[in-house]
């Protein structure tokens, strides 16, 4: 017999309550919920919440002159770590920050260009709320997004959606914002910046993923399509029929629901399809007018260049990119007095107010 089968329920499992499928998924929800209020009281005693203009970066001048004060700072955080891990830090610790010896890492030379696009991105578009925490946030995503190189190029080659065109922007995502951005204010696809030498790079895994796709006989293809890709060799001729005989009978089909379609239907379908085209020339007008006014373009689209070239040629974002990137921000934010990190007092209370609740919620957990 399965020791399974004998196996005598524990008082807990005898006592518990059931649990629906609906409780489950609140417990994710909850814990989603406490995660963001847990950030945004750190964000509250580090000053991130302060808006960018507040540091005095309304210009793209002031922009760019607050890029470089959070690259020295994040050059400063840099060293500290070093002069640590040297066992140095204590010969040093009471000097001015302007006067401490501390030389810049090779890996700083990524962060300029980083805040500088970061800053921008963050301070002159609309899709920020034009706060500090927007650039910390910014940076994880620039770390993780640029860990797989590869794969963040095979969606820049493959991907031609214009998402900003759509209104769909991507503001959780650094790159693609950015590859978005540029593409408004370049009038290029970031695609069309991208060396020979890098698209080799991706071709191998690009030419495997054609190959799995036209081996499954996925996507349709359209029969010009079709036939391009057998002149320049990408697919067997005879998946080329396969497929070309899948495209034909989906498209008779459509023929046929067109033809039965009532006329309501095509009625509501037509007025679907212009009130899409309003939309799109709206959002057309909303990025012009957004293109118009932004200042310096031609530097920004560069400085995007530059640290494209430090991702994927130089040394790339280091393992503690976001984490140097927030330092960097709240000691200048702890240099303008906007840092409650400064305060002992602050954070003593806030430790003492959150020990109050864990004590609160241990006793609760007792009782229960």
């Amino acid at each position: 017999m399965n020791s399974r089968d004998t196996a005598i329920p524990t008082a807990a499992s005898q006592n518990a309550p059931a649990i629906t499928l609906k409780q489950v998924a609140l417990l994710q929800r909850r814990r989603e919920k406490l995660q963001e209020a847990t950030q945004e009281l750190e964000s509250l005693l580090a000053g991130r919440n302060t808006a960018l203009a507040q540091l005095g970066a309304e210009t793209a001048a002031e922009q760019r002159a607050l890029a470089e004060r959070l690259a020295q700072a994040y050059a400063c955080n840099e060293a500290i770590d070093r002069l640590k891990e040297q066992g140095l830090f204590a010969r040093y610790q009471q000097l001015p920050l302007n006067e401490a010896p501390l030389p810049a890492a090779p890996e700083s030379a990524i962060a300029l260009p980083f805040f500088y696009c970061a800053v921008r991105l963050a301070s002159g578009t609309p899709w920020y709320a034009g706060t500090v925490e927007d650039v910390a946030q910014l940076a994880a995503s620039a770390q993780s997004r640029a860990a797989n190189p590869r794969a963040l190029l095979l969606d820049e080659l493959c991907d031609t959606t214009d998402y900003l065109a759509e209104g769909v922007p991507r503001p959780d995502d650094f790159f693609a914002m950015m590859d978005d951005v540029y593409q408004v204010l370049a009038g290029t696809p970031i695609a069309d910046a991208i060396p020979p030498h890098l698209r080799e790079m991706v071709a191998s895994p690009y030419q495997q993923a054609l190959d799995e796709a036209a081996w499954a006989g996925l996507p349709l293809m359209s029969p010009q399509q079709l036939d391009e890709a057998v002149a320049s060799g990408q697919l067997d001729a005879d998946l080329v029929q396969q497929n070309r005989t899948a495209f034909e009978a989906q498209w008779n089909q459509l023929l046929d629901e067109a033809q039965r379609r009532s006329s309501w239907e095509t009625d509501a379908m037509t007025a679907a399809e212009q009130e899409s085209q309003r939309q799109h020339r709206r959002i057309a007008g909303q990025l012009e007018a957004w293109r118009d006014s932004f200042s310096d373009a031609d530097e920004f689209c560069q400085q995007y260049l530059n640290l494209r070239e430090e991702v994927f040629e130089g040394e790339g974002y280091p393992d503690n990119f976001a984490n140097l990137a927030s330092r960097a921000a709240e000691t200048l934010l702890a240099q303008e007095g906007l840092s409650q990190l400064a305060r002992k007092d602050a954070v003593d209370e806030a430790i003492y107010l959150l020990g109050k609740i864990k004590s609160r919620l241990t006793a609760r957990a007792c009782h229960e």
